[in-house]
């Protein structure tokens, strides 16, 4: 009877264990770990290729999907209880009522994801570059907007007079007729050779077109992804650099830097700067850092991280 007892009770421990290293969720079919230890990473999973809304067979590649809510504006009295349910693969499974794995923007409400892990970029020609994934009953009509990641794209925003109406460094791109659809940046920004113009984040805004009845009002989000992308982190989508960690990101008021390796005593030098170049922090440090952001704006930085024999980069998002 003991031994049985003994055998229970170490499932009961291990079962919570298993579930959390399960790789069948929209994070974590985008977060480019390995999860369950299967050998297969997000879309390539068998159980990330599973998820309702067909997601990892129209963008093959998990990590390409947004990983972060930078803000949700909600339109009506009603606002979703969890506006984190538009991050990761789609995972619509055809409710009619509000769930977790989708946002709803109320009528004229937004929302700004992330991508911490890659860049969305344009192809270079005439195919789609970003696909959004509305979802529900009802076909609503958005808005679009993109947030440039460097001073180039910036520049080129400004030089074909996209507007930026609101200020808030998100330049309108136009629109989306409704449902899941693809959009072309060449087709805004044309005649730039694949891979020249980056952004790492996009808002969505509903167009007003009815009331805020019902239960989820405005267009529905499930997800958003980056067809056309940019690995970051050496080509590595999980953000694992051999050297050194980088955490949290996304940060609230600073992150730290510290060695992976705690015998190593040499010289590496970190900087951060903003999407326009300007450099805002530089400290030589050994074995750990840590950078203070505070009064800072929320937003992309980028982290280098130099030493006598690699060069580390990074982006690292700001939260308020």
């Amino acid at each position: 009877m003991r031994n049985i007892l003994t055998l229970c009770l170490s499932i009961l421990l291990l079962a919570p264990a298993v579930v959390l290293s399960q790789e069948n969720t929209s994070i974590a079919c985008a977060d480019g770990i390995d999860n369950d230890n299967d050998g297969q990473i997000d879309c390539a999973d068998s159980d990330c290729m599973d998820l309702p809304n067909n997601g990892c067979s129209i963008c093959v590649d998990g990590w390409s999907f947004a990983d972060i809510l930078i803000e949700y504006t909600p339109g009506c009295p009603l606002a979703d209880p969890d506006p984190t349910g538009a991050l990761g693969v789609s995972d619509y499974n055809g409710a009619t009522v509000d769930q977790p794995n989708f946002v709803f923007l109320g009528q004229g409400g937004s929302l700004k994801l992330g991508f911490t892990n890659n860049i969305l970029t344009n192809s270079g020609n005439e195919l789609e570059d970003l696909w959004i994934f509305e979802v529900g009953p009802g076909i609503e009509a958005c808005d679009l907007a993109l947030q440039p990641l460097d001073s180039f794209t910036l520049a080129q925003l400004q030089l074909l007079d996209i507007p930026d109406v609101d200020g808030d460094g998100y330049f309108e791109i136009g629109g989306i007729g409704g449902s899941t659809s693809g959009v072309d940046i060449d087709a805004v920004l044309p005649d730039y050779p694949a891979g020249t113009l980056k952004f790492d984040a996009v808002e969505i805004v509903d167009v007003i077109d009815d009331t805020c009845w019902g239960g989820t009002p405005g267009a529905d989000i499930d997800a958003v992804c980056a067809l056309r992308s940019i690995v970051l982190d050496d080509g590595n989508p999980s953000g694992i650099n051999p050297a050194f960690d980088v955490f949290p990101n996304p940060f609230f008021s600073g992150f730290s830097i510290k060695t992976r390796d705690s015998r190593n005593l040499s010289e590496a030098t970190f900087e951060v700067y903003d999407v326009q170049g300007r450099l805002l922090h530089s400290k030589t440090f050994v074995r750990s850092a840590e950078v203070d952001m505070k009064g800072f704006p929320a937003g992309a930085y980028f982290l280098s991280i130099r030493s006598s024999d690699f060069v580390f980069q990074k982006k690292m998002i700001k939260v308020d």
